[in-house]
């Protein structure tokens, strides 16, 4: 009888562990996570030509920069990814007004979700807010070099890829990687940085970058420092202004 509830309480130790990090499993049973994680750090590919969303609106890759954006791949027969459906709803409603922008990206894998009546209904019925754009021949799919269902790449408001994710329960990770990337404020040329939000980061050092999980460049000045660094400048400015007898 020991034996038995030896091995008994073996599987569901090895369940549980397997359940606690099932994204990590997931990304290594399909080898998806070297494939879309090699992207990071790189311009993050063009959509194709004429890419439309559900309700005709274009969409590129160029239209979306100046905004952070979350690109989530999915579809909506897999129960993962309808786990995260209301994760992104909420982050669009709590983010969208300091600059994120959240894109669906549907690429189908059995045959009834090829049905854009069907995907249609089930956006509509599921107040989705964001825009759904149909992947059904995998080519945005290919060009993010995406394995696995969900998989969430996001990009920084220049269309650099900063962090991909793959899995439903990386959802703290990828809410504080938004956070990170949506305290950027472009003034003077430079991007200011709340030492608040990112005090190990947001100065001048010489072991820059300080995360190779999220690699940022080039290094940031904190914002009291690039406010220093604007009143020198304006005073520089008036100084050179009334030597030469211009008023400022």
């Amino acid at each position: 009888m020991r034996p038995r509830l030896f091995v008994l309480v073996s599987i569901l130790v090895v369940s549980a562990v397997l359940l606690a990090n099932r994204s990590r499993v997931q990304a290594w049973a399909y080898g998806s996570r070297d494939g879309v994680r090699s992207l990071e750090g790189a311009p993050a590919p063009e959509l194709p030509t004429e890419t439309r969303a559900l309700d005709g609106t274009p969409l590129s890759v160029r239209a979306l920069r100046g905004h952070v954006v979350l690109v989530h791949f999915w579809t909506f027969g897999c129960s993962n990814c309808r786990h995260m459906l209301p994760r992104y709803g909420d982050w669009q409603a709590r983010f969208g007004a300091r600059g994120l922008r959240v894109v669906g990206v549907h690429t189908p894998e059995l045959d009834y979700e090829r049905d854009p009546a069907a995907l249609a209904r089930f956006v509509r019925d599921e107040k989705i807010r964001w825009p759904v754009v149909v992947d059904a021949d995998e080519a945005i799919w290919g060009r993010f070099r995406v394995a696995a269902w969900p998989t969430i790449v996001l990009l920084d408001k220049q269309g650099i890829v900063r962090a991909t994710f793959v899995g439903d329960d990386e959802a703290p990770a990828i809410e504080a990687a938004l956070v990170k990337l949506l305290q950027y404020l472009p003034i003077l040329g430079m991007k200011l940085l709340s030492l608040r939000s990112f005090p190990s980061c947001a100065r001048w050092s010489p072991s820059w970058p300080c995360s190779s999980r999220f690699p940022l460049s080039p290094p940031i000045p904190s914002t009291n420092t690039a406010i220093r660094r604007w009143r020198r400048l304006r005073r520089r400015s008036r100084r050179r202004a009334t030597s030469r007898g211009r008023p400022t």
